[in-house]
């Protein structure tokens, strides 16, 4: 791959070039997945609107991936506390930066899901192990992210896992105040995740920029109502939309004018 000639450019350099953001059937995981799924989808927002945070998260992770060989090699005193402020710093401006992200989310998010289900009721709130009730900037984090792997540092030497940190964060998403996870129905758990990814689209093009907007398999587990809401949505979005389906009357209502229809059949493509 290339960008402007030059061969092999960082991924950052190609977020920054082509943004997407992409829906399909497996994102209605986002909310009754685990707690690293609803992670990535926040790190994926996040740089999606800015891309050099990728560099943030695969720091973190090297990070992480050495403090777990210190911790099953036992090693303990100064080089376990320098590692340990370090992972802190990092680990403090990784969860600064989700915590903005979600901020980002929040107002489009609960807009959207009303516009599509006519349910404001929605909210999403970043969970951070160690970190309950800690507002403020990123240095104070750090502080506060220091202590808290200090308090657990026996813990963890004991059971040779890191137990504070970003790699514990969770994405709590509430609809009517309860667990999105444990709460919404399947409808429920798929109008959500569209609002989150709609959400996602409308602050990575807060820039003027919008990325593309790529919906795999419309009309799956949406009834007619928040189907047509949802076409009206996308029909506004000022960037590229590219949607599939497999049922050409869910997008009966799109005007000729307004979209070109592609059919795919036995791998290949002709205009509709």
């Amino acid at each position: 791959m290339s960008l402007d000639g030059i061969r092999g450019p960082s991924l950052s350099s190609w977020f920054s070039a082509i943004r997407s953001v992409v829906f399909c059937p497996e994102d209605i995981a986002i909310v009754r997945g685990e707690p690293a799924i609803r992670r990535r989808f926040i790190d994926r927002a996040a740089f999606t609107v800015q891309p050099g945070h990728l560099d943030i998260v695969q720091d973190y992770r090297r990070l992480l991936k050495h403090k777990v060989v210190l911790l099953k090699k036992g090693v303990r005193g100064t080089e376990r506390a320098t590692f340990d402020a370090e992972l802190a710093r990092v680990g403090a401006r990784l969860i600064y930066r989700r915590r903005a992200a979600v901020g980002l989310l929040t107002a489009p998010f609960k807009d959207l899901h009303q516009r599509i289900t006519d349910n404001p009721d929605v909210s999403l709130h970043l969970r951070s192990v160690g970190l309950q009730g800690i507002e403020g900037t990123e240095a104070e984090l750090r502080d506060a992210l220091e202590a808290a792997i200090q308090l657990k540092s026996a813990e963890e030497t004991e059971r040779a896992q890191v137990l504070v940190g970003p790699h514990r964060d969770d994405l709590d998403i509430r609809i009517a105040g309860k667990l999105a996870r444990t709460y919404a129905s399947q409808g429920q758990s798929r109008s959500i995740v569209m609002s989150l990814k709609l959400a996602q689209w409308s602050a990575a093009g807060s820039d003027g920029d919008p990325p593309l907007f790529l919906l795999d398999d419309l009309g799956s587990e949406l009834d007619t109502q928040r189907r047509s809401r949802l076409l009206t949505l996308l029909g506004e979005l000022p960037g590229q939309v590219w949607v599939t389906t497999t049922n050409p009357e869910f997008i009966a209502s799109v005007p000729a004018d307004a979209c070109c229809l592609l059919h795919v059949q036995d791998g290949r493509i002709v205009a509709g």
